[in-house]
């Protein structure tokens, strides 16, 4: 298990160009642990409101490493 981590997300309409993304960057990871996450997250409908942001995908990445020399190459690939 890795020690250190950061994650950064991310809510689309739009799996295909964010899963490109994903397939590209990944394999370019400083760290084999590194891994995305996607959750569908159906579809609804919600009232007008202050805050009314909603989509289809929540996608998370996650970058995770074990050594504090290597935080900025991890934070820079994320």
């Amino acid at each position: 298990m890795s020690e250190r981590f950061r994650t950064d997300n991310i809510l689309t309409d739009e799996l295909g160009k964010a899963v490109d993304i994903i397939m590209r960057h990944l394999p370019l990871s400083p760290s084999a642990t590194s891994l995305p996450l996607v959750v569908w997250c159906g579809q609804y409908a919600l009232p007008d409101s202050a805050y009314s942001i909603s989509s289809r995908y929540f996608i998370s990445t996650y970058a995770q490493w074990d050594l504090a020399a290597d935080d900025a190459v991890n934070a820079a690939w994320l």
